[in-house]
């Protein structure tokens, strides 16, 4: 996995460290209705996510670049509607405290420009949840 940067982020793989943050967030009722998951239950279920992410190489951590706090994730996934190779489907979440600061845009730029110039990608598609107004933004 290649690390990212942008001038606010870090977008890298992700640590153990983030297991605390990441369940936090992801148990939100607030996080992942509007990503389209259901919120975790339990740590557990978070810990199992966080071995999930690490195993792909298209799953990054949103981390500030200024103290490398994990403040969520964003990835190209299979677009499980299209069998093809070179498509993917972007998502992403972020803890509620940064919400409406740009740091998602500005992550999905840099993620979408990873993905046709060093992935090769044909198309990246997004969608959003129809509640999730400030993703429309993005």
């Amino acid at each position: 996995m290649r690390k990212i940067e942008t001038k606010r982020l870090i977008l890298r793989e992700f640590e153990e460290k983030d297991l605390d943050a990441l369940y936090a967030f992801g148990s939100s009722k607030n996080v992942g209705p509007m990503a389209g998951w259901a919120p975790y239950e339990s740590k557990k279920e978070a810990k199992a996510m966080l071995r999930a992410f690490r195993m792909t190489t298209e799953v990054w951590a949103i981390a500030l670049r200024e103290n490398d706090e994990f403040i969520g994730n964003i990835g190209l996934y299979f677009d499980e509607k299209r069998s093809v190779d070179d498509v993917r489907m972007l998502g992403y979440a972020l803890r509620e405290e940064f919400w409406g600061n740009g740091f998602a845009k500005e992550a999905a730029e840099a993620v979408i420009e990873y993905g046709f110039e060093k992935m090769k990608l044909h198309r990246i598609i997004a969608t959003c949840q129809p509640q999730n107004i400030p993703s429309y933004r993005v």
